[in-house]
């Protein structure tokens, strides 16, 4: 007679794979754990990498074009700048736009630039910077903190040739942003004003 072997495993058997299944999953687990927060960190890295990116790109497209304008003319110091712009951030491109740009310390959200445009005010985190204040260079590249400034023999000119902005972050490392006014530094014509009679 012939003697059958049973089929099937055994209880032994059956732990050691419901042990390794476990430490498998286990492992994964934490795998995706982590792998969620370093993307949770990546994703609010880039986000503030955006939104500094194009706070630092409409400062500079502001200060490209200011205008100098006789009626309101360009006024700087190391805290705020006050002009017109031919370049407004929320506005009609190409419209004369009063801007004034400011240095601002909020509570919440530590330093901010704070722009305020057509009776509206915006504010731009400056994330993780400790100090930032603004600079005027002339055309022989002179600096000053203020504008216009007499100690420079600038008297004659309307708005400085470049305007920068210098953020120190917590670390101590300084990024200037700078912007070329590209239009003319002096008012090129005169407005003429016509009675209606």
């Amino acid at each position: 007679m012939r003697r059958t072997l049973p089929y099937g495993f055994t209880v032994v058997e059956m732990l050691v794979v419901l042990i390794i299944i476990s430490m498998a999953l286990t492992l994964g687990f934490q795998s995706l754990g982590q792998w969620q927060i370093a993307h949770a960190t990546l994703e609010r890295m880039s986000a503030n990498t955006r939104a500094r990116a194009l706070t630092t790109t409409w400062w500079a497209d502001s200060m490209r074009g200011l205008t100098p304008v006789d009626e309101r003319p360009f006024r700087g110091d190391a805290e705020s700048l006050d002009g017109l712009t031919l370049a407004p951030v929320f506005g009609q491109s190409g419209a004369m736009t009063g801007v004034r740009w400011s240095i601002a310390d909020d509570p919440d959200r530590g330093l901010v630039l704070e722009l305020e445009e057509n009776g509206q005010t915006w504010q731009f985190p400056l994330d993780d910077s400790q100090e930032a204040r603004f600079r005027y260079l002339s055309v022989d590249g002179k600096v000053s903190d203020a504008w216009p400034s007499e100690g420079l023999g600038l008297e004659g000119t309307n708005l400085p040739a470049y305007v920068e902005l210098l953020v120190r972050d917590t670390s101590g490392r300084e990024d200037a942003w700078t912007a070329h006014v590209i239009g003319p530094l002096e008012q090129p014509y005169k407005p003429m004003y016509f009675d209606d009679e």
